[in-house]
């Protein structure tokens, strides 16, 4: 993976030592990815990971530019 912008944001939550609640974003811009082998493609995306770390939930969306 290279190329493009990537901004993270939201919290983790921690309960005592250890990580609690779950809210943080990504949103990438223009990402080069080598995913699956053998084949580059060019993706937006943005996505949540909500929930706590025993029960972690993904959300958002990603769209391939080129591939």
């Amino acid at each position: 993976m290279g190329g493009g912008r990537v901004q993270f944001g939201g919290r983790v939550a921690l309960d005592g030592y250890l990580p609690g609640d779950l809210n943080v974003t990504v949103r990438g811009e223009d990402m080069h990815l080598r995913y699956p082998e053998g084949i580059r493609s060019t993706v937006d995306a943005d996505l949540s990971l909500r929930g706590t770390v025993d029960r972690p939930q993904v959300f958002g969306h990603a769209e391939i530019e080129r591939g």
